[in-house]
């Protein structure tokens, strides 16, 4: 058999590499020799490696030919991490991205072995100081010196550093004072659990970091000491940085899905945007917290941002700082996230007056002690003239009797002229409520999520009206949810086949629809329809059901 490597020229034998996997060229070079030499000339597109220990295990030298200046991301998971580095290192790799998860570190657990594992890892990571800007380290075991950390990669601009706080192991000897020279930082992005002491552990990483853009904070501990004294204090982290631009202080030690999502803007926001100026001013924040002291401190910080905040995000379970907020006018705000505050209504209301100009996308939590403001907060957000998406939750708090009150006020909702989507969470609506929704003249978008107490307030005859009424107005809606909503039939699928604008439906928790009132609405709607099925125990199938092409 001929080797087509001998025959054909460089350039076709590179196209036909080209199309493999990075565990196709692995299995390419355990051919031959031959091969085994060549073959790494031909994949230079190959510029991301994912190294877990099987793969590394299993091949390990053959992945190792593989590489080459052309590897530009690296992601490291459970594996011996110095071991690979090393063999990057060898192979003379131009990394740019190093994501290392669950570090596994020593198996001795003795402070030495692991001060000498954090001093040894960063010095795996030094080779790629000159091409190395942004690292990121999940579920790291044990302590690790940021500082040493920061002058070891002067070409760093994103750091994302979180603990496994299950094994892990405090370094006493892990040095994050300000001793020794300090080599100003090149970061702008910066992610840290702040589980140690605020003055200790994380002011001497922002003494270097005067350029930073994007700073997020998580901690488990209350008041943010992390056991040892020292809290928070803002007035410092804007002197120290002040190009500051987005902040998220997270009292829990976990993200939900939204900070993740929410971090991974604004690791591209910082890193196409200018250096801007040092004002102080920032253009978003999310806090979670439930101090009274922390939260009153990010009054001074709005109040300084009132012309450049544009996304504000507050959970809290607190009461009296939330006075002054009704009297911060924010100008250029366009996403308010306020979840599960325990105050007055009226504090609420004064909140979403201040910013009804500007707000376009709004989420807010029911959680109050006087259920007679509810309804006067749908009147609130009906003002609201350029508000593009709501989202209303309930709480656990909040029973039946103040359900009404929404009810009475959704069609004033109608006079928002803007508004596209619209998500209840755990909102009763009922028959006439639903009815009022029809009535949004851009309304695109409609979820219901329904809790076991509320699931039946809308009855088979709310829902026909409801499919009749969308056809009859030629509602613009396209796509509409519905969770845990009992009352919902075949024959309401067939009704809402019948509209033309409806495309996409999702039914959750259901247990009236079948089979066929499924089909019927993907085989004889208008258009091309589609639906999506989770959870329905009277239904063969679960996921996504649309038209045989």
């Amino acid at each position: 058999m001929y080797d087509f490597t001998l025959i054909l020229p460089p350039e076709t034998t590179t196209c036909i590499f080209s199309f493999l996997d990075p565990s196709d060229h692995i299995e390419c070079v355990c051919v031959c020799r031959q091969w085994y030499h060549c073959i790494p000339d031909y994949v230079s597109h190959w510029n991301q490696l994912y190294v877990s220990p099987d793969s590394w295990g299993k091949a390990s030298n053959a992945m190792i030919q593989c590489l080459g200046p052309h590897v530009r991301k690296v992601c490291i998971r459970k594996g011996n991490t110095v071991k690979v580095l090393r063999a990057l290192a060898d192979r003379k790799c131009a990394i740019t991205l190093l994501e290392i998860n669950a570090h596994a570190r020593p198996i001795k657990n003795d402070v030495r072995q692991l001060y000498g594992d954090s001093i040894e890892l960063i010095s795996a990571i030094k080779p790629f100081a000159n091409t190395l800007t942004e690292l990121i380290m999940t579920d790291h075991p044990s302590d690790i010196s940021v500082p040493h950390l920061l002058n070891t990669l002067p070409k760093l601009t994103h750091l994302t550093l979180r603990f496994d706080f299950k094994r892990l192991t405090r370094v006493s000897r892990i040095d994050n004072s300000n001793t020794g020279k300090q080599v100003e930082s090149q970061l702008v992005y910066l992610e840290l659990d702040n589980s140690y002491n605020f003055g200790f552990r994380v002011v001497p990483v922002l003494r270097r970091c005067a350029r930073l853009k994007a700073l997020l904070l998580a901690t488990q501990f209350p008041k943010m000491t992390g056991g040892y004294g020292s809290a928070i204090n803002f007035d410092i982290i804007f002197e120290l940085c002040p190009r500051l631009r987005y902040v998220m202080w997270n009292q829990d030690k976990y993200y939900d899905p939204e900070d993740v999502r929410r971090s991974q803007i604004w690791k591209k926001l910082v890193k196409h945007s200018d250096n801007g100026t040092a004002s102080g001013a920032l253009r978003e924040l999310t806090f979670y917290g439930d101090e009274a002291d922390l939260i009153s401190w990010i009054i001074p910080i709005l109040t300084k941002s009132q012309d450049t905040l544009q996304y504000l995000n507050i959970t809290s379970c607190d009461r009296d700082p939330w006075n002054p907020l009704g009297h911060i006018p924010l100008h250029q705000l366009k996403t308010l996230n306020l979840l599960y505050p325990k105050t007055g209504g009226y504090q609420w209301i004064n909140a979403l007056i201040a910013n009804r100009r500007t707000v376009q996308d709004l989420e807010l939590s029911l959680m109050m002690d006087n259920m007679d403001h509810v309804g006067q907060i749908i009147v609130a957000i009906s003002s609201m003239s350029s508000l593009q998406r709501l989202r209303l939750y309930n709480n656990w708090s909040m029973s039946l009797q103040g359900q009404p009150e929404i009810c009475r006020n959704l069609a004033l909702l109608s006079q928002n002229c803007q508004l596209r989507r619209v998500q209840f969470d755990s909102i009763s609506v009922s028959d006439q409520g639903l009815l009022d929704l029809c009535d949004i003249p851009l309304l695109h978008e409609l979820c219901l999520c329904m809790n076991r107490r509320s699931s039946r307030l809308i009855t088979v005859n709310g829902y026909l009206q409801f499919a009749g009424k969308l056809q009859l107005l030629g509602s613009r809606l396209h796509t509409l949810s519905f969770e845990n909503c009992y009352n919902i039939t075949d024959l309401v699928l067939e009704h809402l086949a019948h509209v033309k604008s409806l495309l996409a439906l999702s039914i959750s928790r259901n247990r009236q629809i079948t089979d066929a009132g499924v089909q019927y609405f993907v085989d004889n709607g208008q258009g091309e329809k589609k639906i999506n099925i989770h959870g329905c125990s009277s239904v063969s199938r679960m996921g996504l059901w649309q038209r045989d092409s």
